[in-house]
């Protein structure tokens, strides 16, 4: 819950206008829906945070991804104790935000067509 709350709120002070949904919210059919699948994020013994994983954008509703990126981020120096650890992991999320941010912004929103309730227009 923390990471995808601070990764939230890092994503929507790079995006102006973008919406955020929970996770338990159901997204509008021209919805693109941010999926995080996170291996590793912890320090290591090095004392070093580690953010390891993949980020995957979706069309609401569709299993194939619009686009996939591998995350591999580290802070750049040990960090020592549980107030420095959380600052390296919040600063690593919004290093992974500036990443993420381009690239779903160049996403176009899928277009809700006759299959999913939209009505044609001529």
């Amino acid at each position: 819950a923390m990471i995808q709350s601070v990764l939230s709120q890092d994503l929507l002070a790079r995006l102006p206008g973008c919406t955020m949904l929970s996770a338990q919210e159901l997204p509008p059919a021209d919805a693109r829906v941010l999926v995080l699948d996170v291996l590793r994020f912890t320090a290591a013994p090095s004392g070093r945070v580690h953010l390891e994983g993949t980020w995957s954008v979706f069309a609401a509703g569709s299993e194939h991804p619009l686009l996939s990126a591998p995350v591999r981020l580290a802070s750049s120096r040990p960090v020592g104790g549980f107030r420095a650890q959380a600052a390296a992991m919040s600063r690593l999320l919004g290093r992974l935000a500036d990443r993420i941010a381009p690239s779903l912004a160049r996403v176009p929103a899928p277009r809700a067509g006759p299959d999913r309730g939209a009505q044609n227009q001529p």
